[in-house]
């Protein structure tokens, strides 16, 4: 059920947003949303695998565990979009 929020936001991060929803032909709150659903799913290593996914999982190989890779690919996106 959607519920009204209020963001305070740097007045040129969300004209980009916008931008990028608009050019998506979306809206500012579905472009919210999906990252906000996005950000849960990988938060709770929920992130449905395809079968493309699954096909090449394993191919290439390292000597860093999984969850270390995860931790710095999240903390990578989380520097990326702060």
């Amino acid at each position: 059920m959607p519920t009204k929020a209020t963001l305070q936001i740097d007045k040129d991060l969300l004209e980009q947003a916008q931008s990028i929803a608009k050019k998506k032909k979306s809206n500012l709150s579905t472009l919210v949303s999906n990252y906000l659903i996005n950000l849960i799913r990988m938060e709770q290593k929920d992130v449905p695998q395809t079968p493309v996914l699954r096909e090449i999982s394993g191919i290439i190989k390292t000597d860093a565990s999984l969850d270390s890779l995860v931790d710095e690919y999240r903390a990578h996106i989380e520097n990326k979009h702060s």
